[in-house]
């Protein structure tokens, strides 16, 4: 796991846990945050890597000129398949996947992590958490 926030550089971060892995670049990246993030897995993408978009959190409520990746033609030079999606593109794979997931946090392969905000007056400030990255996994406003 790579703590960006305390990470001077995010490229060097991420290029020190592909190497503790014994990876020598990224063959498959997921993304949803966009922005910095990706313009790391893109400087570290294999040739023919494949990255998977499935959201933009940097970007979403940016003011001044978005944040896109300085290094997108490595898109090109690396031959880098990158393909966008959302959920609904596959609504009828519900029930199965429902059914996954349920049998594998069942039996302890996937973590749930989440911030815990005590009480209604600090909804706010989890809501405003969803957008500066000051939350870590779900985040729940727990009430009473």
């Amino acid at each position: 796991m790579i703590d960006y926030k305390a990470e001077p550089s995010l490229t060097k971060a991420l290029a020190r846990a592909v190497k503790e892995i014994g990876a020598e670049g990224i063959d498959v990246y997921f993304d949803n945050v966009g922005g910095d993030h990706l313009q790391a897995a893109l400087a570290l993408a294999n040739p023919f890597a494949r990255f998977a978009i499935c959201g933009m959190i940097s970007q979403y409520n940016v003011t001044d000129a978005p944040t896109v990746p300085r290094n997108l033609t490595l898109l090109m030079t690396k031959r880098i398949r990158m393909q966008g999606y959302i959920v609904r593109d596959h609504e009828d794979r519900w029930d199965q996947f429902m059914a996954d997931v349920t049998e594998w946090y069942s039996k302890g392969l996937i973590e749930q992590t989440e911030t815990v905000h005590e009480g209604i007056e600090h909804a706010l400030d989890a809501f405003h958490g969803l957008f500066t990255g000051s939350n870590l996994g779900r985040t729940v406003v727990k009430l009473g």
